[in-house]
């Protein structure tokens, strides 16, 4: 059930990204030979990194290096895919659902923290 909901999310993200940041996603394109890991891996990294709340540092996701997730994080986030992605789903979770939300908690633990404070 959770490895269904995470590729369901990793999808989300991933046509997001594909159908409105074409200039973010051609970087993902391997055109560089320097370039190891495809845009789903990194997608799904950065949803199993969520889930487990840790630091990066800490991190470790088959043989995804730390840095190269965090550098990847920080590049999606310029983007603001994340809190695009937030919008839509949480959109379409209101018009398909029967109830009404009266209130949304976030764990903001592993939200980018711009200013370190």
């Amino acid at each position: 059930m959770k490895n269904n909901i995470n590729n369901l999310i990793v999808n989300s993200i991933y046509n997001n990204i594909k159908n409105n940041y074409k200039s973010l996603f051609n970087t993902y394109q391997f055109k560089t030979k320097n370039q190891k890991y495809k845009l789903k891996f990194i997608l799904k990294a950065g949803v199993h990194f969520i889930s487990i709340s840790c630091s990066y540092k800490n991190f470790i996701y088959f043989n995804l290096n730390h840095n190269t997730f965090y550098k990847n994080f920080i590049k999606l986030n310029k983007f603001n895919i994340f809190e695009f992605t937030y919008k839509n789903l949480l959109i379409k979770y209101l018009s398909e659902s029967k109830n009404k939300i009266k209130q949304i908690y976030t764990d903001t633990s592993t939200f980018y923290n711009k200013y370190y404070i």
